[in-house]
């Protein structure tokens, strides 16, 4: 049975706005928040419910149903004779937070070299060097502000508070086979094995609605 959420107090609608901003997911939440803190009207649409206090979002451990479940998109993949003819889900979340909402909430900034080649093949201003400030304003990170983590933003980040056994044997598999292990694999260096990154706080999740 799926929760209600609970009720967000209605506004009346004003007569005009510096800003729509349709969707209130990953993206728009930060967009919407961003623009309100600089003094913009915004006006903030999202086709899906409130998404706070639903325990299936909430708790990390309820995430696996969230992508066939009642707060997501229904969007599929077109079957291809490359998974065997399968209908493959894309999951994204109907629901303030959208796909911040319903995800496995792994924080993972991807490798610097990818946003190098960007910026080689054209997009100005979005090398890694430059993405990097922004990584570090949004983040709340466990363990604190460094060269390459920031602290105090809106978005918490935590490792697991213990590490599962079978996910422990894979990173001491990882290490027998030679594969470097790091501690951090959104620091100075990403190929490795570690713990993952999460988008948790005190073991809640902690989604774009939550941080903007």
């Amino acid at each position: 049975m799926i929760a209600s959420a609970p009720a967000i107090p209605a506004r009346p609608l004003k007569p005009s706005y510096d800003v729509i901003v349709v969707g209130a997911g990953s993206g728009g939440a930060a967009v919407t928040r961003r623009l309100v803190d600089a003094g913009a009207e915004v006006l903030l649409i999202e086709a899906g419910p409130a998404g706070i206090g639903i325990a299936e979002i909430d708790n990390p451990a309820q995430w696996v149903p969230l992508g066939r479940g009642a707060y997501d998109w229904g969007y599929d993949y077109a079957p291809a004779p490359r998974v065997n003819g399968r209908t493959i889900g894309i999951p994204r979340g109907k629901v303030l937070g959208g796909s911040s909402a319903i995800n496995a909430m792994m924080w993972y900034r991807g490798h610097p070299r990818d946003y190098d080649a960007w910026e080689n093949a054209g997009a100005k201003g979005w090398s890694f060097a430059d993405c990097l400030p922004y990584f570090r304003r949004c983040e709340d990170w466990r363990d604190g502000a460094s060269e390459w983590r920031g602290a105090g933003g809106p978005l918490r980040i935590e490792r697991a508070a213990e590490m599962h056994p079978v996910a422990q044997a894979l990173i001491d598999g990882a290490a027998e086979l030679g594969i470097p292990v790091i501690d951090d694999p959104n620091g100075s260096d990403n190929e490795g094995a570690a713990p993952a990154n999460f988008n948790i706080a005190g073991g809640r999740r902690w989604s774009a609605v939550q941080g903007y």
